[in-house]
């Protein structure tokens, strides 16, 4: 049987637990989503939401695949510079929601 300090630690440490993951749950999941939802009743919308890493993963993979193909010669470089930007925009218009990160 556990002794009333062993009970006090370990309802303390659980409370503890369950405190971080609440907060790791607004923090990553909640805020962003609330965001999102703010933004869209504005009008103003974007790539959806990814946990932990934002669209960061997607703008990385985006600027791979402009790199790897030739830049034309013109005034028009965006689509070399920021393809996640020139593609967005074209798809949501020219105010966007992007993330990088919780």
């Amino acid at each position: 049987m556990m002794s009333s300090c062993e009970g006090l630690v370990f309802i303390l440490s659980s409370m503890m637990l369950l405190s971080l993951v609440m907060n790791m749950f607004h923090i990553l999941w909640w805020t962003p989503m609330r965001i999102q939802s703010l933004m869209a009743s504005q009008g103003i919308k974007g790539p959806s939401y990814r946990c932990i890493h934002g669209n960061a993963k997607e703008i990385s993979n985006m600027r791979k695949e402009a790199m790897s193909r030739p830049i034309n010669l013109s005034h028009d470089i965006l689509s070399a510079v920021q393809p996640h930007f020139h593609s967005w925009s074209k798809i949501y218009g020219t105010v966007f929601l992007q993330r990088h990160g919780p």
